[in-house]
């Protein structure tokens, strides 16, 4: 396994550390609010409810999923590998259910960070594709874990703010997102394979990798500085998809990939 450095710096977005300051100050001051008043169990209880469950869900996941490994699947352990070591990574499972959705998710459980891949996303970008259009995918969940967006301090505390400013919270998402692009690109090393992996969750296998990435990007261009598509940007948790190709596109000029 190669030895890479540490890029996480580079890789975050650059709005990430100010939208997650933000929301940590009125978390935290919410919090401290609410616990003084009559209504505080409603932070406290969902919390220690939360951390139970997520004992049984990883007990799920590792009873009920198959975890990634050379034995199970060497191709794809080598991604995810791969990927953990470009990230500096060291304390995440990857695991693959049976779910037709084209999904993945990374979280963590019990004090451990889990990669969820479903098998529909899987099949879809195999089935088009090459196994090196999995890198995107598998980088950018192996992000959110890298960058501790799934920690207390990452995600729980700022995630109190979804219920005090949602739109704060809405941005802070979407800068996570662009952050987990940004590695999932520096683990695919190249634009053309992160770019197909958007294709075909964009249109699927089949139309996805006709689509022209070209044609998606001026699209965006064309409509982005439209008012309603400001104002649904202002409450969504993620970029747009075609926002997102041209991100890529930014990012690998930025960080000097192909």
């Amino acid at each position: 396994m190669p030895t890479y450095v540490n890029p996480i710096d580079n890789l975050r977005d650059r709005s990430e550390g100010t939208a997650k300051t933000l929301c940590l100050i009125l978390g935290i001051a919410g919090t401290v609010v609410l616990l003084w008043t009559d209504i505080g169990f409603l932070i406290l209880a969902p919390l220690l409810l939360g951390w139970v469950l997520s004992f049984l869900s990883a007990a799920m996941i590792k009873g009920g999923a198959v975890l990634v490994s050379p034995q199970s699947w060497p191709e794809l352990n080598a991604i995810v590998e791969e990927s953990k070591a470009k990230l500096g990574l060291t304390d995440a499972k990857a695991y693959v259910v049976q779910d037709s959705t084209f999904n993945a998710f990374a979280t963590r459980l019990a004090g451990r960070g889990f990669v969820i891949l479903n098998s529909g996303a899987v099949d879809t970008l195999l089935r088009k594709g090459k196994i090196d259009d999995l890198k995107f995918l598998v980088g950018h969940e192996c992000g959110h874990v890298a960058m501790g967006h799934l920690s207390f301090w990452g995600g729980v505390v700022p995630g109190i703010c979804e219920l005090l400013i949602y739109p704060l919270y809405a941005w802070y998402r979407r800068c996570q997102e662009r952050s987990a692009d940004r590695c999932g690109l520096w683990c695919a090393s190249n634009r053309a394979d992160a770019h197909r992996s958007i294709s075909v969750l964009a249109g699927g296998s089949e139309m996805g990798s006709r689509m022209d990435i070209n044609a998606v990007a001026t699209q965006w261009n064309s409509v982005r500085d439209e008012t309603w598509i400001a104002i649904s940007r202002f409450f969504s948790e993620y970029p747009h998809t075609t926002e997102r190709i041209i991100l890529v596109h930014q990012a690998a000029d930025e960080l000097r990939l192909p």
